[in-house]
């Protein structure tokens, strides 16, 4: 399986929570990553744009904040 992700936009505007969100989501894509590769999704042509939200603040901070991303990102591919 490849998965290629082209874009990750995140519109925020404090720049104290940019930077939260922004190791959130890298720590998201690692769990996703190693999810992937224990329970790989078969090959699908996956072409179209996925997108979580809008989503309230605290959801990109505060604790399992990168689990909650991974999860929403898995189920989203799993329904692609």
């Amino acid at each position: 399986m490849r998965l290629r992700i082209d874009e990750i936009a995140v519109e925020i505007g404090e720049e104290t929570q940019a930077e939260h969100a922004a190791e959130a989501i890298r720590a998201a894509l690692a769990i996703l990553a190693r999810r992937l590769a224990a329970n790989p999704l078969h090959e699908r042509g996956l072409r179209k744009a996925i997108q979580l939200g809008p989503v309230p603040a605290d959801y990109l901070a505060g604790p399992g904040a990168a689990a909650r991303i991974a999860d929403d990102l898995y189920r989203e591919l799993v329904r692609a």
